[in-house]
């Protein structure tokens, strides 16, 4: 009888202290779509010290450059697509379902970009899921490998730029450089800036991408001479 009374006690809040229930950890938006419930290890964190779901947030969110990870995340966008419309559950990565997946892309004659990105986004994935990338196989590393050099044959060869001689260098500088020094003013500034970038990528081997970000303050003059600032 009296422990019927002190659960009716407890029941409507009076005569006893009831032991809290355990914070719920809320909702934790991890990359890739995974969820903490298919985590296992960080689960048990999760619900044992909820208040470091913010920091699994943020550590995971900054595991890869913003780049590399929008880039994954784009990849894997495709992967559980695919998953989704061919019965294969997203909440565990399974080497049929990314054999399947390779072999339809295959199939399917997707580009070497699109190919490219497979092994180092699903790598990524199961690292963060499960801790590892066993599942990735060498038996899937061989076939994607067996992909790529597929799709690298179908690819149209690079077109390389055409060689520009010195001595073409020279006559260029002489007919739109040296010809209007000291008026400077009457120079076709287009065809001066052409020429002007011509000469430094072919003297500095600088890529084209490097010139886009060249400013002033990256050189310095020494008399007649030009040199890189230190």
């Amino acid at each position: 009888m009296f422990i019927e009374e002190v659960a009716a006690e407890i029941e409507i809040g009076g005569g006893g202290e009831v032991q809290e229930a355990a914070e719920v950890p809320t909702a934790v938006r991890l990359p890739f779509g995974i969820q903490v419930e298919d985590m296992g290890l960080a689960q048990g964190v999760m619900h044992r010290k909820p208040h470091l779901q913010a920091v699994l947030q943020q550590l995971s969110e900054g595991m890869l450059a913003k780049g590399t990870m929008k880039s994954y995340s784009s990849a894997l966008a495709k992967f559980d697509k695919f998953c989704l419309e061919n019965g294969h559950i997203l909440a565990g990565i399974t080497e049929d379902a990314m054999m399947e997946y390779i072999l339809e892309l295959a199939h399917k004659k997707a580009s070497f970009h699109i190919l490219s990105q497979v092994r180092p986004a699903l790598k990524a994935k199961l690292e963060l899921q499960k801790g590892n990338t066993d599942d990735f196989t060498l038996r899937l590393d061989r076939l994607l490998e067996g992909a790529l050099r597929e799709a690298a044959s179908r690819k149209e060869p690079t077109k390389k730029a055409t060689e520009i001689s010195l001595d073409l260098l020279k006559r260029l500088m002489g007919k739109f450089v040296l010809l209007f020094r000291g008026r400077e003013g009457e120079a076709d500034i287009y065809r001066l800036r052409t020429v002007c970038r011509v000469v430094v990528e072919y003297f500095t081997f600088c890529r084209g991408a490097d010139y886009a970000k060249l400013q002033l303050k990256h050189l310095k003059q020494i008399g007649e001479d030009i040199q890189w600032a230190s």
